[in-house]
Formats: C-alpha cells, structure tokens, sequence
C-alpha cells in the first residue's frame, strides 16, 4: 500500500508492474486460502464445545447461541456497509474529481447480489 501511494510503482517499466500485481494477487490468494483453513479447521471444535457449554449451563440455551451469532453478524454488516458508505464520502472531500456517492450500477434491483455472498457463507 506504500509503495502504490508514493508512485514509485507507477514509474516502475510494465514488465515489473505486471510481476507485483501477480505476486500480490497471489499472495492474497494464499492468505486467503490460509485464514479459511484456519477457520475451518477451529469452527468444530468451537461449535461443539460451545453446545456442550449450553447444555451443562442451565442459564444458557442454544437458541440463545444461534441468536448472539446472527446478532452479530448483522451488526458486522451494517458496520461494513457504513464503513464503506463513509469511506466514500470522505474520500470525496479529499480528491478533486467528483466521485458520486452510489455507483450507477449499483441499483435497488441489484440490493439482492450485494448480499449474496453472506447467503453463500451461511448456508450449509
């Protein structure tokens, strides 16, 4: 991210440009790919201990469990969506050009795509 805002990769030849962005597309991927194997290796184990923590405890049920997950899931959406609405309206103040607060292609009949991937990470 340093190197993109000081210019120097914009003055760098092609051929080295084209060679950072597949190294860092490919590191991404990597890290990626880490960070789900990582939470797919954790989630049984926490799933299963979590439900037997709320069967020993009495206080604690496991629609309680399921509703604190999808409360917080929810939040960590609208928090996204807010961070990424704000992002864009800062941004404008600090850049000449006119950024426009919505993009075009983002229409109320698209709404249903922006949520897909939480739908596809949720069902089983």
């Amino acid at each position: 991210m340093t190197i993109s805002k000081s210019g120097v990769i914009r003055n760098a030849p092609l051929a080295m440009r084209l060679r950072a962005d597949s190294v860092w597309s490919m590191l991404e991927f990597v890290f990626n790919g880490l960070v789900f194997i990582m939470l797919g290796l954790q989630l049984p184990v926490i799933w299963t201990s979590s439900v037997i923590q709320a069967d020993l405890d009495p206080e604690v049920e496991v629609w309680m469990l399921f509703a604190a997950v999808f409360v917080i899931y929810f939040a960590l959406l609208i928090l996204r969506f807010t961070w990424l609405w704000l992002m864009k309206k800062i941004s404008h103040l600090f850049y000449e050009k006119n950024i426009p607060l919505i993009s075009p292609l983002i229409r109320r009949e698209n709404y249903g795509y922006l949520l897909l991937p939480g739908y596809v990470v949720l069902s089983p």
